[in-house]
Order: C-alpha cells, then structure tokens, then sequence
C-alpha cells in the first residue's frame, strides 16, 4: 500500500501503448494487497483491447464519453461520469468518444480479505 493519505500528482504514471496513462494509488504488480486501485486517463480515440482479467474489475468514469462492451450483453454502452462498470472476469473493453480525456477509477478485488496468495 502506498500509504493512508495518496496524493495523485506524488503518484508515477504508467504509460500505456496509445496514449493512456495510469496511476496505481494501492497495491502493486507483486499483489501486495487484496485490492488494486487506480486511475486511468485515456485520450480522446484511445480504445482498449478486448481482455479479460482472473479477477473483479470495478471501473467509475469521472470524466469524458465512450463505450463499453461487455461479454454476454447485447451491444455498447454509452458510458460518462457518474457511471460505474463492473467486469467480473468477462472480456470487456472500452472506448474513449468525447472531445476531451476520459478518466476512471479502477478497483481490482484480487483476493478477499485474510486469504493467502
């Protein structure tokens, strides 16, 4: 964990390939804790790739439009603030549609509480 207080600008971003940055607020790659969080800000046009991960993935827009798709339902959703995601480990993915970034915040349940790796 990055500590009980996590300033977002003290926070590295990731760069991801076409554009997308994200900051991991708590955990790490290493699974350290049972919870990942982090915030995800894609330009405009920047699509994810179709995937899936081993684990619960719970996405919030703060800003910005796009669509999302998720395995077993019908179509794209329109998705934008206020708006929250969850994948429970379906391939999905997700596309940026507005004139300016599109940022989340992500939560990854890897493990319940008080389970071992």
């Amino acid at each position: 964990m990055n500590g009980p207080i996590i300033r977002h600008v003290d926070v590295a971003e990731e760069e991801f390939p076409g554009g997308a940055t994200y900051r991991t607020l708590v955990g790490d790659d290493a699974g350290s804790t049972p919870v990942r969080c982090g915030i995800q800000t894609s330009p405009p046009g920047y699509a994810t790739p179709n995937h899936a991960h081993p684990y619960v993935e719970i996405v919030t827009v703060l800003e910005g439009t796009g669509e999302a798709w998720i395995d077993g339902l019908d179509g794209t959703t329109e998705i934008g603030p206020g708006m929250t995601m969850v994948f429970p480990r379906t391939r999905h993915t997700d596309s940026e549609s507005s004139a300016i970034r599109l940022s989340s915040l992500t939560a990854c349940i890897l493990r319940p509480t008080g389970s071992s790796r």
